[in-house]
């Protein structure tokens, strides 16, 4: 089994919005791989697929949305993540099974945390466009974790995402 590890906290990063959003980092580590997982507030305006989703979900996001990405970690030292993969690093190599399932533990163990902190009504999870294994493996997890997820899950994009509202 792949040792997990989550920060107490969230590390509040500015969205430079005319708002005034805040985005919250969550630092998580699996075995030596140091992940941040990424919560983006749907009201900011940065999440492109929002009114294609809510065509399907046939409603609007409720406020306090947030939309999560996950990165590893060194990714966000610039800014905005550029998403490379642990493989794409001299010092690391592919994940293991067991290591990306404890990292997807680790992205809903985050979600339940920030549950308890804040008002979150619910959760978007959409791959990006150059990596479409990652609808599977969202699929995977929320099958695994349905029981706990404490939202209904919806999915949207033609399986490319998830609602969790």
């Amino acid at each position: 089994m792949a040792d997990l590890w989550l920060d107490d906290g969230y590390e509040e990063v500015d969205l430079m919005t005319e708002g005034g959003d805040v985005g919250l980092i969550h630092d998580i580590r699996v075995d030596h791989i140091e992940y941040g997982v990424f919560y983006i507030p749907i009201q900011a305006g940065f999440f492109a697929e929002q009114e294609m989703i809510e065509r399907d979900l046939c409603r609007k996001l409720p406020p306090n949305t947030y939309e999560v990405k996950f990165a590893l970690r060194r990714d966000f030292e610039e800014g905005v993540p550029s998403y490379t993969q642990p493989a794409d690093w001299e010092d690391l190599s592919t994940l293991t099974y067991r290591q990306s399932m404890a990292l997807g533990r680790g992205i809903f163990q985050s979600t339940w945390m920030l549950r308890a902190h804040r008002d979150v009504r619910g959760f978007v999870l959409v791959s990006l466009v150059d990596r479409p294994k990652l609808s599977a493996y969202y699929g995977r997890l929320l099958n695994k974790y349905r029981d706990q997820v404490g939202f209904g899950v919806h999915s949207v994009l033609g399986g490319k995402g998830y609602v969790l509202v």
